[in-house]
């Protein structure tokens, strides 16, 4: 995610780009519809005399500004310093969504450092492309509210502000214009000599531009204000902007505050012990993690736009393996009402025949794929099988946690009888579970990873069948998991390979089934990558079937040990984590652990025996959760804390 800022409340999700520019905007879900779509809307500020003359303007990203831009402790509020030297302006600015309306605040506290009044101008562009498209919108100035509006069908925006000390909201200046057209910037333009046009309507693809002022002494500091109300219907908006007006934009602020302090705060953890920066850093990530969480239980991957760029999609989808790991930390620390949600959501959109397909819609509609149903003349099922097991292993976790039975009844036979029957049919001869897509979503095959999770799955529905009393269907999917273990000592793990050490491996396949292991790569948003093969491949026959063994280490490997398939202390376990660890990690002053050896993904240097891949921080964690399962001693920690702090010393100044 390389957005620096991310602010929202579960139905409206607002991202900063590292300049402090708005960049998206979701609305009425967490993913979905991004009503800017990754385009820039530009902040602008001039300083000039009270009478507008002598003015210099200056773009937010213009070089001359420094930018620090963090939260305010324990909140989702942004907290970020502003400095131009150049103009000698200094603005303490604070950006809040309402924990509860759909209304987006904004606070600038503006200083300068001449020694007579100065004028100063906030100018704020809006880029909309309202339900991701610019066709069809319209952007006015209403007069009565003194506001600008953006609407098309059954979305609207109103934008107003005001100084802090004035009687009445309402901007100084607008313009609507066009953009995208005939060569047309738009209206941010217009700004630049410190005067907007006034141009009260615009139809088509439009944007606007509004400027609010604030006349202020020298040594002095004023404040104005910025809002943004979002709705489904102008009367929404209408009223959310009397309600500011009534109340006062800071009530809002002050509230939300209050807010998500008494909600980070709401759960008592034992981790002061831990350096402060850890601390720190968790705490953040949980409130990180809430805005990208829709409040219909979609656990949403990641929001920003910018990675169309590189396959005309994004990650604002809810997979189901990811949600499952989300769901699963966000029941161990507590806010089992979150994941409740989320659980709902899986039971509605599994499959007739129990599993779940590759991901899905914020609004639960299935999501784009590029997952094949057919194959060489036969059809295949374009599933990633962890998806549907790891949905199970996280419910048990919840339920053995919170014991909410009156919540879980309904998804007993719907959710955990339906998807375990599947995975118990989705077996081949030997056991173990029949191919699909691994975790990067780059290959098709007989995953280790995939077989610790589907295992967890099974476990986790006999769990649930001896809870329920249902005994007979307890040991069918209890065997089930016992035969997929039988068949990973069989098959993943390994003494055969070039180097003749005894190890598990990645990925196995018969030979019936190598077809997309030999392709080219594939990444998560299904682009083929030129670049050098990833897999170390060797056919072997072992009783009567041959098969593709995949040699390659992988940081996905410790799903094996994770969902609880193997001990950690199982020596082979301990074999195989030293390996990754000694193999995956960068040998640079940047350190951290690669995907896989030889990881194309942006991929910097051919010495793959020194820089295995990029470092990703999702694996240098999975080594410190190993390292944490495998202490016996609290000395044995330590090593993990220090992979914490790695995380946190190569985090965003944001946190994220």
């Amino acid at each position: 995610m390389p957005r620096f800022l991310t602010i929202g409340n579960g139905n409206l999700l607002i991202n900063f780009d590292g300049q402090y520019r708005l960049r998206d905007l979701y609305f009425p879900y967490v993913g979905q519809d991004n009503h800017l779509v990754g385009h820039v809307s530009h902040f602008g500020v001039w300083l000039g005399d009270p009478d507008g003359s002598n003015g210099q303007f200056s773009w937010i990203e213009d070089v001359a500004w420094t930018r620090h831009m963090v939260y305010e402790p324990e909140t989702l509020l942004t907290k970020v310093t502003l400095t131009n030297a150049t103009l000698g302006i200094t603005i303490q600015a604070l950006d809040v969504v309402d924990f509860y309306e759909q209304l987006f605040v904004r606070r600038f506290d503006v200083t300068h450092s001449a020694t007579t009044v100065k004028q100063v101008r906030l100018f704020f562009h809006h880029d909309f492309h309202i339900n991701e498209n610019s066709v069809g919108d319209t952007a006015y100035y209403e007069p009565l509210r003194r506001a600008v509006l953006h609407y098309k069908r059954n979305r609207w925006f109103l934008i107003n502000g005001k100084r802090a000390d004035a009687e009445q909201e309402g901007v100084d200046q607008w313009a609507t214009g066009i953009k995208e057209v005939n060569g047309q910037e738009g209206t941010w333009r217009d700004a630049e000599d410190g005067t907007l046009s006034g141009n009260p309507i615009t139809q088509g693809s439009v944007d606007s531009t509004i400027g609010l002022h604030v006349n202020i002494d020298p040594g002095n500091s004023e404040t104005i204000y910025y809002w943004m109300a979002v709705g489904t219907k102008f009367e929404e908006v209408r009223l959310l902007n009397h309600m500011v007006r009534e109340r006062g934009p800071q009530s809002y602020i002050d509230r939300t505050r209050g807010y998500w302090a008494l909600w980070i705060n709401s759960r008592k953890l034992d981790i002061e012990h831990l350096p402060r920066k850890v601390v720190d850093l968790f705490r953040r990530s949980l409130l990180i993690i809430r805005t990208q969480v829709d409040n219909r239980g979609a656990i949403i991957a990641a929001n920003d736009y910018d990675i169309t760029d590189f396959a005309r999609d994004t990650y604002s989808y809810m997979w189901p393996r990811d949600g499952s790991l989300v769901a699963a930390a966000l029941d161990r620390t507590g806010y089992q009402t979150l994941t409740q949600k989320f659980f709902d959501f899986c039971r509605e959109v599994i499959t007739p025949e129990g599993y779940l397909l590759h991901k899905y819609n914020p609004d639960g509609t299935l999501a784009s794929s590029w997952h094949a149903w057919y194959r060489e003349g036969e059809r295949q099922l374009p599933v990633q099988e962890d998806e549907t097991g790891l949905v199970l292993w996280s419910l048990w976790q919840h339920y053995d946690r919170y014991r909410d039975l009156e919540w879980l009844s309904p998804s007993f036979r719907s959710l955990v009888i339906h998807a375990a029957d599947w995975m118990c049919s989705f077996r081949d001869e030997t056991g173990l579970p029949q191919p699909s897509w691994d975790l990067w979503e780059e290959r098709r095959g007989v995953h280790a990873f995939t077989v610790g999770a589907v295992w967890a799955g099974l476990e986790a529905a006999a769990n649930f069948g001896e809870a329920f009393g249902e005994t007979l269907l307890a040991k069918k999917y209890r065997d089930a998991a016992n035969s997929i273990k039988e068949a990973a000592d069989k098959y993943l793990f390994r003494a055969d390979n070039e180097h003749k050490e005894a190890r598990f491996v990645r990925m196995v396949n018969h030979s019936k089934d190598k077809s997309e292991e030999t392709a080219e790569p594939k990444g998560r948003g299904g682009v083929a990558v030129k670049g050098k093969r990833t897999t170390q491949e060797i056919s072997l026959t072992k009783d009567n079937i041959t098969w593709t063994v995949d040699w390659t280490l992988d940081s996905a490997m410790y799903g094996l040990w994770y969902f609880g398939m193997y001990a950690p202390d199982d020596p082979r376990i301990v074999s195989m984590m030293a390996q990754l660890r000694e193999r995956l990690w960068c040998q640079t002053e940047v350190g951290g652990s690669a995907r896989y050896e030889n990881d194309y993904y942006h991929q910097v240097s051919q010495d793959v025996e020194k820089i295995p891949g990029n470092p990703w921080f999702i694996c240098t964690m999975w080594l410190a959760q190993y390292t944490i399962a495998a202490a016996k001693r609290v000395d044995d920690l330590k090593p993990a804390i220090e992979i914490l702090e790695w995380v946190a010393d190569h985090a965003l100044e944001s946190g994220i």
